[in-house]
């Protein structure tokens, strides 16, 4: 979250080797993000205390909380990875896509990212109250 909030403002320049990193990165980031997904399954979560394990109930419980922006956030990865696919193979077809300002604005809604972190934040305020 704190790479996206800072390389995506820095997408607006033009800067071609730091752009091609970026284009890169952003590969690993969707793969991770594809990754997580289905861990929210595996891996427990506390309801009211107690620790859940059961895969209905965690698959229930991320369903209703977190899986549309984690699903809009990898859609939004898949576009953009997708027309840079295109873009890159094709010379005059898709040349509405070329546009590098579309591109840019795409990446901006990848700082929805940053509502994981008052999840983050909750979670933490939630431990440090135990103690």
């Amino acid at each position: 979250i704190l790479w996206d909030l800072i390389t995506i403002p820095l997408g607006f320049f033009d800067l071609p080797q730091f752009l091609a990193f970026l284009t890169l990165f952003a590969r690993f980031s969707f793969a991770y993000w594809c990754i997580d997904v289905p861990l929210h399954v595996v891996f427990g979560v506390e309801v009211n205390g107690a620790q859940e394990l059961r895969p209905k109930k965690l698959l229930m419980t991320y369903l209703r909380s977190w899986f549309l922006i984690d699903l809009f956030i990898i859609s939004v990865d898949a576009i953009i990875i997708t027309l840079e696919v295109l873009q890159e193979s094709s010379n005059d077809e898709f040349s509405m896509w070329r546009s590098a300002r579309f591109f840019r604005i795409l990446r901006l809604l990848r700082l929805l990212r940053l509502l994981r972190v008052t999840k983050l934040q909750n979670e933490l305020m939630i431990l440090a109250n135990q103690f």
